[in-house]
């Protein structure tokens, strides 16, 4: 058995644009960028930061996935 627990819960954010999302994030708080899983044709999987002692993961929305942004005030009827 591992001494690795979890300590806390980590939200994972699907967002419209990751890269603004992250520096968002970096400028905001001074979030730090552990982790990019990107795949080959440059589509961002998800991000992990830090902020502080806790973790964030940004994603793009993936429709065909049925993981939304939430929608923007604009965007409602």
């Amino acid at each position: 058995m591992s001494d690795l627990r979890p300590v806390a819960v980590t939200p994972h954010l699907f967002v419209r644009s990751t890269d603004d999302a992250v520096t968002f994030y970096l400028e905001a708080f001074g979030a730090v960028e552990l982790f990019r899983n990107t795949l080959p044709d440059g589509t961002v999987l998800f991000v992990e930061l830090a902020l502080g002692q806790g973790r964030v993961l940004i994603s793009e929305e993936t429709p065909s996935l049925n993981a939304l942004a939430p929608q923007r005030s604009a965007d409602r009827p």
